[in-house]
């Protein structure tokens, strides 16, 4: 399986690269201060993911303060149109230039496929790597493409496998 003609663990790797080894400014206290919702929408019908295919609502919250190397928190809840849902908290990096930003992220998710009808302990821990490109319409206002795959990086064969191109908005406070 690829994502973009790149195997996955290339994927992962360059976004690996991105979090831990491409600075970034620091940003000042009032800055720090601030917050950002998500919301997005988005799916990918060539997924080899029985369950999660149908399409992925995602609500996250992305403080804005900085830890080492300029790293910030993203926490994330996702639902799928057929009954799959996952929480991640991840460590993401963002890139700004003028209006544009990129986003890569990186992080462990809690994930179950079909909760309240199976339980496969096997496939709880998945791991969730990803990328936004947003533009500003207004200082608190964004708007955005961006790409997520979700897997157990083959640890055993209750892979999620999923692979979700979305749509968001992002709000600040």
């Amino acid at each position: 399986m690829s994502a973009f003609g790149i195997t996955y663990a290339l994927y992962a790797g360059l976004i690996a690269g991105g979090l831990f080894f491409v600075d970034v400014p620091e940003r000042d206290a009032a800055e720090q201060a601030r917050s950002d919702w998500l919301v997005s929408a988005g799916a990918d019908r060539r997924s080899r993911a029985t369950v999660g295919r149908d399409g992925f609502v995602t609500v996250e919250y992305r403080p804005h303060r900085q830890t080492w190397r300029g790293l910030s928190p993203l926490y994330a809840l996702g639902a799928s149109a057929d009954g799959a849902v996952y929480f991640s908290a991840a460590v993401r990096k963002d890139f700004e230039w003028g209006r544009l930003s990129f986003s890569p992220y990186l992080g462990p998710a809690l994930y179950q496929s079909r909760p309240g009808e199976r339980y496969d302990g096997q496939e709880l821990v998945q791991f969730r790597s990803g990328f936004d490109l947003s533009y500003a319409l207004s200082p608190a206002v964004r708007v955005g493409v961006g790409y997520y795959h979700m897997s157990n990086a083959k640890l055993n064969g209750s892979s999620a496998e999923i692979d979700v191109t979305r749509l968001l908005l992002m709000v600040r406070h």
